[in-house]
């Protein structure tokens, strides 16, 4: 996809202004080559499923967050030019075509069906397209049709027309319609109207008087006719060039003309102009906002998340994940290769640079001191003043005061610590410490330095590459990781308030130390990430920690209690890869990889959505795709090889959702990842419930408990099972009536082991210990058992498996134990591995000859040959 496509128009716009900072929004521009049919868009709604629908030229388009979905006359619609999409209070969406057709689906099966009284829908040439619909309780159609009046067709297709003749541009005795409660009725609504007077041109819509006695007020915005639109019984309207809004006295004229008009919430009106993008005007009649010049815009819709929609002709859409966010547009030659930036309470922002020695002014937009080079800048609140080193100069400039450092003034970086009002600079080898009275000391220290904090113990913490380091004015240095590994890790920041310390590290995430307590804040605690860069504190409780998975606002108050918050790309960012932060005035400025974005402190955080609209789509049993509502809830133990098709939806995040899912009953650990299908084969019998959950960014908040059983096969239950036992229990007793136990005792035991074998037809599995580890072998796999000492081998004819148990108890465990059978004091063997025998040894099936005890007869295997 393409994002802030537009950003040379923007820049061309912000180098003409003089004064102020020019902004725009992050924009995701979609368009045919993210699936779209077309570029040309008309309309949007939002269904209750979450689900986005564009009408289009080329179709009728759905967007789930993952991609997008066109609809067209092969999948039943009436034709391809699709208007407007009217969503009703009973679930369903009905669709306009170019031609004058209606059609309408359900949010629940999206199956397309043409309005069946469509061959009364006279086309007027005023208005060939229907511009509004209205559905009443008793499935009476109001059809608003341009300028040229109004259709109301019943249920049974009684059709009354309400329509007027233009002649020149002049409308006599002409309507507009607008939606009000009919006096007396309880349970519906109809259309009154009002005419223009006579001879009336259209540039003198402010004249026109709307009859609003009684306007419906649920919704609070609704949709009236074309560009009409009312909040409570004021209405809004538009014609051509002209806006006019009755609540705030608004009347103004577009040169453009306007393309289309609606309502953001009951205080705000958008306008989209003819090539002149989107205005925002307030309950006041002010323009709050423009944006998007250039372009055409067709209509602008916010999502259950906060989101905004805008869509265009010939542009594709435009999608703001936070209006929050803005970018700031500065050349792009200072838009790359930011290193931090640099906020004073003044309002002055400056943007340092890591490669290039520069100092930029976004608010001016032109280069501090152009004649010099700034290797290094700081803002002091100590000092309250900008703090500035050129590189190879052995100085510092704070403010307009220079504090000499000597011949060798190597600067990397610099921080103060604003309760010691101690200023720090940090080089190769050294630190310098300056006091309020920009007297500098300065200290040997052999390793690699990134930042400095009083100690509050007669020293100092230095943060190095290796590790964390307390440091006396006299030079003894404590490394802190000998005592606790903790420290052994790379520094990016330490902060000081008089309740704790706070370190920034490279892999560890937050050190919290107490004056007796010492604790991490991590990923696990909901960091966004260990791996951190810098550092910045806003006061005594409130930290920003920046990182290349966007930044995090850590509160910590004065018992170390903390709440975490994080902003990144799916929050409204530019990029994740955050250079630096800065907060002036309230607002929190942001520098980033690719450039500059701010939003009001505490503010940006989009307010996150009650549900993902996680759903079940389908489940596929036996490879039969299904609806779960027709899923039968208890199935045949034939019927368990499953497949769960599943989606969630977050347009902020699109196709960046994770999934967790098991079955209850049968796992108890969860199974992760993004894809959106869940395969079970082979299930047991039993009772289960298939439980699945989403992060759509913001951790797993929503559940969906699916249950469901599979029965066991007739000869698993129990009265099979029952009867099973009592034949066999009759033919072992008329076996022993006839005395044949007395004669041959092995067919007896053959006998049984074969009508055994057969009921208990599913895989028997015994369980042992080797090496430590429980291990489940296939009994129909073992070949013979041997016995060394207190161990027992259990060879198979892919390994052998070693456990300690002695050979005369370890049958005890096998869930068959008739199929083997003792022939030397050492050796068990399996009877179906048998090949062939004699008086002194075994032959079985994979070779392997086993020998006959002298106490053991081989008589006992005549039965198994």
């Amino acid at each position: 996809m393409t994002k802030l496509w537009h950003l040379t128009a923007c820049l061309c716009l912000f180098l003409l202004s003089r004064h102020g900072l020019a902004f725009d929004y992050s924009y995701i521009n979609y368009t045919i080559e993210d699936g779209l049919p077309s570029s040309q868009l008309y309309n949007v709604v939002q269904d209750k499923n979450g689900y986005l629908w564009f009408s289009t030229d080329h179709g009728l388009v759905r967007y789930d967050g993952y991609a997008f979905k066109t609809y067209t006359i092969a999948d039943g619609l009436p034709e391809n030019e699709i208007m407007r999409l009217y969503q009703q209070a009973d679930g369903r969406i009905w669709g306009a075509t170019y031609n004058g057709k209606l059609f309408y689906f359900n949010d629940s099966d999206y199956v397309f069906h043409h309005y069946k009284y469509n061959h009364l829908i006279k086309r007027w040439k005023q208005a060939k397209s229907i511009s509004s619909i209205y559905i009443t309780s008793d499935k009476t159609l109001y059809i608003a049709q341009g300028i040229a009046g109004f259709t109301c067709i019943d249920s049974l297709g009684s059709v009354e027309y309400h329509m007027y003749e233009a002649h020149w541009g002049i409308r006599p005795n002409s309507a507009y319609l607008v939606l009000a409660k009919e006096h007396g009725r309880k349970d519906g609504a109809t259309f009154v109207f009002k005419a223009y007077e006579p001879n009336r041109y259209w540039n003198h819509l402010e004249d026109f008087v709307v009859d609003t006695a009684n306007m419906l007020g649920e919704p609070p915005s609704q949709r009236l006719f074309g560009g009409q639109w009312a909040v409570g019984q004021n209405p809004v309207y538009s014609y051509c060039h002209l806006l006019v809004d009755k609540r705030s006295g608004l009347r103004k004229r577009f040169v453009n003309g306007i393309m289309a008009h609606g309502l953001l919430d009951e205080n705000k009106v958008w306008v989209g102009e003819v090539e002149g993008g989107v205005s925002i005007y307030n309950g006041k009649g002010e323009l709050e906002e423009a944006f998007l010049p250039g372009k055409t815009i067709s209509d602008v819709f916010v999502d259950h998340a906060g989101g905004m929609w805008i869509m265009t002709l010939y542009s594709g859409i435009f999608y703001i994940k936070n209006k929050a966010f803005q970018k700031v547009l500065i050349p792009e030659a200072y838009e790359n290769g930011i290193a931090d930036i640099i906020a004073t309470p003044q309002g002055q922002v400056l943007l340092t640079y890591g490669v290039r020695s520069l100092l930029f002014d976004i608010k001016l937009r032109k280069l501090l001191h152009p004649d010099k080079r700034f290797k290094h800048a700081l803002y002091s609140d100590v000092y309250a003043s900008l703090v500035l080193k050129q590189p190879g100069e052995p100085k510092v400039y704070i403010g307009a005061n220079a504090v000499q450092l000597g011949s060798r003034g190597g600067v990397r970086c610099m921080n103060e610590d604003y309760y010691s009002k101690e200023f720090y600079l940090i080089g190769m080898g050294r630190f310098y410490v300056i006091d309020q009275y920009h007297k500098s000391r300065r200290y040997r220290f052999g390793h690699e330095v990134y930042t400095i904090c009083n100690s509050g113990k007669g020293g100092w913490y230095l943060g190095a590459s290796d590790g964390l380091f307390h440091y006396t004015p006299e030079g003894d240095v404590m490394d802190l990781g000998d005592e606790i590994p903790l420290f052994k890790t790379w520094i990016r920041g330490i902060k000081h308030t008089p309740a704790f310390h706070l370190v920034c590290t490279r892999d560890l995430g937050l050190i919290v130390m107490g004056s007796d307590t010492l604790f991490t804040i991590d990923a696990s605690n909901g960091l966004s990430t260990n791996s951190l860069e810098t550092l910045y504190q806003e006061n005594d409780t409130v930290f920003w920690v920046c990182s290349n998975k966007g930044i995090s606002r850590v509160s910590i108050n004065t018992d170390l209690q903390y709440t975490i918050t994080n902003f990144t790309e799916h929050d409204g960012l530019i990029s994740n890869e955050v250079r630096g932060v800065a907060i002036s005035r309230d607002t929190v400025w942001v520098a980033t990889a690719v450039g500059v974005c701010k939003f009001p402190n505490q503010n940006g955080k989009l307010k996150e959505p009650k549900t993902d609209f996680l759903r079940i789509n389908a489940i596929h049993l036996n490879n039969l795709k299904l609806k779960p509502a027709t899923l039968p809830k208890t199935l045949a133990h034939n019927q368990n090889n499953l497949k769960f098709d599943f989606n969630a939806i977050s347009f902020r995040n699109a196709g960046d959702i994770t999934y967790r899912y098991r079955i209850d009953g049968l796992e108890t650990q969860w199974n992760f990842g993004k894809s959106r299908q869940a395969n079970y084969s082979s299930l047991p019998p039993g009772d289960y419930a298939f439980v699945l959950e989403s992060d759509t960014g913001d951790g797993f908040d929503e559940r969906l408990h699916f249950p469901f059983s599979i029965l066991k096969p007739y000869y698993a239950t129990w009265w099979f099972r029952t009867l099973w036992l009592i034949g066999i229990a009759m033919v072992v007793y008329w076996f022993f009536r006839v005395r044949i136990l007395v004669y041959n005792r092995d067919i007896v035991r053959e006998m049984l082991r074969h009508i055994l074998k057969w009921v208990k037809r599913k895989e028997q599995v015994v369980v042992i210990k080797d090496k430590g580890k429980n291990i489940r072998v296939l009994t129909k796999n073992i070949l013979y058992l041997q016995s060394s000492g207190n161990y027992i081998d259990i060879v198979t004819a892919n390994a052998t498996y070693t456990t300690r148990a002695k050979i005369g108890e370890i049958l005890q465990i096998f869930p068959d134990p008739m199929e083997f059978m003792r022939i030397h004091r050492s050796y068990i063997i399996r009877l179906d591995k048998v090949l062939s025998y004699d008086k002194k040894t075994v032959t079985l099936s994979y070779g392997q000859e086993i020998p006959i005890g002298s106490s053991y007869k081989p008589e006992s295997l005549k039965m198994v040959l």
